[in-house]
């Protein structure tokens, strides 16, 4: 930040997304747990940019669940602070599952 310079607040727009070409790029060699993680979130993705406040509520639910369990698969190789970062911003959580991906990929 540059002194004697305010900070202005940015907001972020919701941006729609079509995953279609991802979820047709998932490998069969990749891990089953982690593929279906990355299906998991690109279906979420959708419901959580929803006008139906109940059906964005539910996805929520199912995101924070689905943030909590690959935590729990993938403890070894991520930070806590990754896991609070994945909790609230689903675009890192789907990067996150994405080097998951790579990285089974390599081994």
């Amino acid at each position: 930040m540059v002194p004697g310079r305010r900070r202005t607040k940015q907001t972020k727009r919701p941006t729609q997304y079509d995953f279609t070409p991802l979820v047709s790029e998932i490998k069969v060699f990749m891990s089953d747990k982690t593929a279906q993680t990355m299906q998991e979130v690109l279906s979420l993705l959708s419901k959580l940019q929803s006008s139906d406040p109940e059906e964005v509520k539910a996805a929520m639910k199912e995101y924070l669940r689905l943030v909590d369990r690959f935590y729990q698969e993938n403890r070894d190789r991520m930070a806590p602070q990754q896991y609070k970062a994945a909790q609230v911003d689903a675009e890192y959580f789907l990067r996150l599952v994405e080097l998951a991906l790579a990285y089974e990929n390599k081994e």
